[in-house]
């Protein structure tokens, strides 16, 4: 089984994914939670040297139709080392549609689910 490291994004906390994380674990993975104290200034360590770990962006598309890809999106599906998921789910996925994003992290864990450099 896998262990999921879930850095979220800005103005939300660890206990956000308190529906997702009980998800997963009773699939057998394990579940951590990075909450950096200063989201926009504070980087998430991993010691000194990191190890090659799998990385994926969820990017929810839901109220988003039309609209141009921040340039962070656009770089990181661009990025062979990135795998880049488009979910049809409002920003706050991980509390509106926690089985959602739970189905969406484990089908991330399949070898045929990144295609480098797919946006």
């Amino acid at each position: 089984m896998a262990t999921f490291v879930i850095v979220h994004g800005a103005w939300s906390g660890a206990h956000a994914w308190r529906w997702v994380r009980p998800l997963l674990r009773a699939a057998g993975h394990e579940v951590m939670v990075a909450q950096p104290l200063q989201t926009f200034a504070q980087p998430v360590r991993l010691g000194e040297r990191p190890p090659a770990l799998p990385r994926t962006y969820v990017l929810c598309t839901e109220g988003k139709e039309g609209q141009q890809p921040p340039p962070y999106v656009l770089r990181v599906g661009g990025d062979p080392d990135w795998r880049l998921i488009r979910l049809r789910a409002t920003h706050t996925a991980h509390v509106t549609a926690p089985e959602e994003v739970a189905r969406t992290l484990i089908g991330a864990l399949r070898p045929e689910a990144h295609v480098p450099g797919a946006p």
